[in-house]
């Protein structure tokens, strides 16, 4: 017989059952006789040697697979016949580049192998392995407090920062390590009162369920020595069979934003609430007021504050508003409110309280700000202007409100200060009335609404006319003609001065330019605002404009009043100075009515004085009063002769008055008995200009 034909009569005996069973297991089964030839494979084996069906039955294993015999296929093998015990190892085999987990059992008839290639297994374990370690790195490298639950709840992993914090915190290893059902420990916190735990196990549950792709939660973690604050996130695991839970320190971020919040409401110097809470706090107060009382609004301004920021300092002018806010919240009652606006502006909201009361408590803030402030060893007295609205008259928004106290504080400035104003209608009129002027005035240069009046200056020793003056005129479209006195304040208060200040220069010059093209030689002076000494922009304005109307530096004279000049002496000094160098005249208008002294003229970098129509006023009848005036304005001529000044009586409206300044010296006067303001039209054709040339009279006044 054959060895193939053995081998096939040795299948045979394998029972029909037998066959099947071994056709549809996934191991490799093979059955080799007592001379090592294969006598049965089944298909699984066949494809794990690399053969075909039926090639190996009748050949011999050693044979066919020679490397196999000096591996532990050969020992254990021939060991399992030996000794008739079935052995299990395993075992790589390099031709197939593959690892076996085999199982050999002997019988009589020669060797049963079972085996399975296991390094599909193996690299899955390795693999998973691997994920394992990975997935553990990944929850340990996060700052989190990360814990994996599976459907049921049950913590299965935790990362290293969720074990320190309950170690930290000293929890009980039952409510935070793996083993526990954290839902339970939730539970158990819900039952006892604790909101935020029902929050997080509903929307645990959510996630589990698939009802919500994520949730989200920031809750308290406070002890009595420290506030804490976490934030709870759960996804679900790909499968939706488990959730992932992390919790976040954001303590940091929700004290931040507190902070954030409370610095968004209330002023940094003096922490009390700012503009933007304290019109929360109006609308809260006007939404729930008495009806018979109302809401009272006190908007407390500093008199003379800037004064202390420019002499002493901005950490003294701090301090004291640091300190002013303790006095008001002291003043102020239990309900009212205290904020500060901006600046040195506080405001006082007073819920229930009439104007009478309002008035009262305003007594009291001054009362109480009247007495001294100790600050950088130093007495500071103060003072504020109190503007009061109630909101029984003036009703509307809050903002409302607001305007109306400072309507009325700026009237109780405009009144002398130190003092409290209650808004009216009629102030609000007024002050609708200021501000429909002061836009107005904005336009009035483009519109071609501003002119120029020109009065002469009187030579008093022969009677003609040295010099002309420029004054403005504003022809409003609606209140027709009007005169400086209604409107320079106003321009200086909203800052068009600057702007006006130089049309009228430029103006004023153009007109001398087309006077000397006629062939008459006079010289202007014109006004200039403070604000040109403050801005530092004199000097240049004065030469462009000289530049533009091509007129000489001698036909101009600068009129400044000595209380523009005292705001800032050096630096107006400094100015003056330069414009004098370069030809142009400077004159101290109303000279008499303002801060400066006799004594201080010889410091002054001015070439004429003009001396105010208060003192002039007097003159030629018999008073006291004159006898003052009389004994001023001879000092005064007396000390501008000897410096080499000109010195200008202004206001003379009368002979007697003319004779008096004559007799005291003055050179030159100014007044309705000589002209008054006109046309420059009207001047050339009405009085007999000289045309004596400006650049005769010398410049006086100290050098500088």
């Amino acid at each position: 017989m054959s060895v193939s034909a053995a081998a096939t009569q040795v299948g045979s005996l394998l029972t029909d059952q037998a066959r099947t069973v071994l056709e549809t297991t996934s191991d490799g089964v093979f059955i080799l006789d007592r001379d090592w030839r294969f006598t049965y494979l089944n298909a699984a084996a066949e494809r794990f040697l690399g053969r075909g069906p039926g090639e190996l039955p009748g050949l011999n294993i050693w044979d066919e697979f020679p490397l196999a015999v000096e591996q532990k296929f050969g020992s254990e093998y021939h060991r399992a016949v030996r000794t008739g015990v079935a052995v299990t190892f395993d075992e790589s085999y390099a031709p197939l580049d593959t690892t076996f987990e085999v199982r050999a059992f002997p019988d009589h008839n020669g060797l049963v192998v079972f085996f399975r290639d296991v390094n599909d297994d193996r690299r899955l374990r390795r693999q998973q392995e691997a994920h394992a370690q990975l997935t553990r790195a990944i929850l340990d490298s996060l700052p989190a407090h990360t814990a994996v639950l599976d459907s049921g709840g049950t913590i299965t992993s935790t990362n290293m920062p969720w074990d320190a914090f309950g170690a930290a915190a000293g929890l009980d290893a039952a409510s935070w390590s793996t083993g526990v059902n954290y839902l339970q420990v939730c539970q158990r916190a819900a039952d006892a009162g604790d909101r935020d735990a029902a929050a997080v196990i509903m929307g645990l549950k959510e996630v589990a369920g698939g009802a919500r792709a994520s949730f989200s939660y920031d809750y308290e973690c406070s002890t009595p020595d420290a506030e804490r604050w976490f934030a709870v996130h759960a996804v679900p695991l790909l499968d939706h069979e488990g959730v992932i839970v992390s919790h976040t320190d954001i303590t940091s971020r929700v004290l931040s934003e507190r902070r954030l919040r409370h610095q968004a409401h209330h002023d940094d110097l003096t922490g009390l609430p700012n503009r933007r809470r304290l019109l929360q706090i109006l609308a809260e107060a006007m939404t729930g007021q008495d009806d018979a009382t109302g809401v009272a609004v006190l908007l407390v301004d500093l008199d003379g504050f800037k004064n202390v920021n420019d002499s002493l300092g901005h950490d003294v002018g701090d301090a004291l508003l640091r300190d002013v806010a303790t006095r008001l919240s002291a003043v102020a009652c239990e309900s009212d409110v205290v904020a500060r606006v901006g600046g040195d502006e506080f405001v006082l909201v007073a819920p229930d309280c009439d104007g009478d009361a309002a008035t009262a408590l305003a007594d009291r803030i001054r009362a109480s700000l009247a007495k001294p402030f100790d600050i950088a060893s130093m007495h500071l007295p103060t003072a504020a202007s109190i503007g009061i609205a109630l909101s029984r008259v003036t009703g509307g928004r809050p903002e409302d409100l607001l305007r109306d106290a400072d309507v009325a504080m700026y009237t109780a400035k405009a009144r002398g200060r130190d003092r409290s104003q209650v808004f009216s209608p009629a102030l609000g009129e007024s002050a609708h009335d200021r501000l429909a002027l002061a836009a107005g005035l904005r336009m009035a240069v483009t519109r071609g609404e501003l002119f120029l009046h020109y009065q002469p200056i009187i030579c008093l020793d022969s009677g003609a006319v040295c010099e002309v003056e420029a004054l403005m005129r504003w022809n409003h479209p609606e209140r027709g003609l009007l005169f400086p006195g209604s409107f320079i304040e106003l321009a200086e208060e909203t800052g068009v001065i600057v702007p006006i200040s130089r049309w009228l220069l430029a103006e004023a010059l153009r007109q001398v330019a087309q006077w000397s093209r006629q062939g008459l030689e006079v010289a202007v002076a014109v006004n200039i605002a403070a604000q040109h000494l403050s801005l530092g922009t004199l000097f240049d304005d004065v030469s462009e404009a000289l530049g533009v109307a091509q007129v000489r530096p001698e036909q101009l004279i600068i009129e400044l009043t000595e209380t523009d000049v005292a705001r800032d002496p050096e630096r107006s000094a400094a100015q003056l100075c330069a414009l004098r160098e370069l030809g142009v005249r400077v004159a101290m208008d109303d000279f008499g009515s303002g801060y400066s002294s006799l004594g201080q003229l010889a410091s002054l970098p001015v070439d004429v004085i003009k001396i105010d129509r208060s003192l002039v006023k007097d003159l030629g009848t018999i008073s006291a009063a004159t006898d003052v005036a009389r004994t001023i304005i001879s000092a005064v001529t007396q000390i501008a002769d000897s410096l080499g000044m000109a010195t200008v009586a202004e206001g003379i409206e009368t002979a007697e008055q003319r004779a008096a300044v004559t007799e005291l010296g003055c050179t030159n006067a100014q007044g309705f008995l000589f002209a008054r303001p006109m046309t420059a039209h009207d001047l050339v054709t009405s009085l007999p200009l000289t045309g004596t040339s400006p650049s005769a009279h010398a410049a006086g006044g100290p050098s500088c």
